[in-house]
């Protein structure tokens, strides 16, 4: 019984991480520029490729004009958007963020470099 217990609470721990931790909480607030903004970059790269150039079907990021990318991010965020995923990682992030990521991404090159 008592295994069973431990084990349902680290599962709980874990899913919890996943799926309902904020994923931008953990990024330093007060930097977003220069290698801060890279920092939260990364929350983004994962799915949309290298510096938001996708090697899939997932739409690149780089190279969006900002305003697009900034409004696209808030809809994620404040909208009613079916795409729960966008919707987890978007709740935490600032307007501060959002604006940080659309000026990063924008200014990346469209396609990966030589």
């Amino acid at each position: 019984m008592g295994k069973n217990v431990a084990f349902f609470g680290l599962a709980a721990a874990v899913l919890f991480w996943l799926f309902l931790w904020p994923p931008a909480a953990i990024f330093d607030r007060h930097h977003i520029d220069g290698p801060g903004v890279e920092t939260l970059a990364l929350t983004c790269t994962g799915c949309h490729g290298p510096g938001g150039v996708s090697p899939g079907p997932i739409p690149s990021l780089a190279g969006r004009p900002f305003d697009e990318l900034a409004a696209d991010l808030y809809a994620f965020r404040d909208g009613p958007h079916p795409w729960t995923i966008m919707k987890r990682f978007m709740v935490a992030f600032s307007d501060e963020d959002i604006i940080a990521l659309a000026t990063y991404f924008a200014a990346q090159p469209s396609h990966p470099g030589p």
